[in-house]
């Protein structure tokens, strides 16, 4: 018996071709196009922002990093900084300086290290916003750590010079520290402390409804 051999229309092979070069084409694009992202956003210090947890949460926003790790100094946060800008996220929210405090450093040589990561995050800033955070206060009547006595002062001045830095050189500073003091004092208030250092959930709270309250105002400005 002869064999009989179906053979498509010219104008199906055709179409058949369009189909596969036109599928082919939009995978390509597809593959090249830069995927929608939510812009990332780093909360950059130590243990007191590492230990605010899911900061999305805490500020109703997406694509926030909690980049606060315990213990850490200001040199070891240099280390992992360049880490953090290749990434080049819209937004670093920093407060710096307080493993200098407690390991006794003055004022001058505390700022003096803050000032060279902040200039160093400053010069990203035609992709990444940065907010610098004064230092909170602590509370030295509640606090049993001994390294710890007559520092009030020390976090008080420390804020004095990035506060007048930041103004001068036209980035934006958030006062948290007059939010969690007793009126007139440098003393953290104590609702807001468990020991005298580490914070209450209120503070938290606090913490971020300030930090949102500033940047909906500097965002409109």
């Amino acid at each position: 018996m002869k064999q009989t051999v179906m053979r498509c229309p010219l104008r199906w092979a055709m179409a058949l071709l369009l189909f596969v070069v036109m599928g082919r084409e939009a995978a390509m694009a597809q593959a090249q196009s830069p995927r929608k992202t939510t812009p990332l956003v780093v909360m950059l210090g130590d243990e007191r922002t590492s230990q605010a947890g899911n900061w999305n949460k805490l500020l109703g926003w997406k694509g926030v990093q909690n980049a606060g790790v315990a213990g850490e100094t200001l040199a070891e946060t240099g280390a992992r900084l360049n880490t953090i800008l290749q990434r080049k996220p819209q937004a670093i929210y920093v407060m710096l300086g307080w493993q200098e405090v407690c390991a006794g450093a003055s004022a001058d040589e505390i700022f003096a290290q803050c000032q060279t990561l902040i200039d160093r995050i400053w010069a990203h800033a035609a992709t990444t916003k940065l907010y610098v955070l004064s230092l909170l206060p602590i509370n030295e009547r509640l606090t049993t750590d001994k390294n710890l006595v007559d520092k009030s002062a020390v976090v008080a001045e420390v804020n004095q010079k990035l506060r007048h830095y930041c103004q001068t050189n036209h980035i934006a500073y958030i006062n948290l520290f007059k939010q969690f003091v007793f009126h007139g004092t440098y003393t953290l208030q104590d609702a807001l402390t468990t020991d005298g250092v580490h914070l209450t959930p209120m503070a938290y709270k606090r913490w971020a409804f300030f930090l949102k309250k500033f940047t909906a105002t500097a965002e409109q400005s």
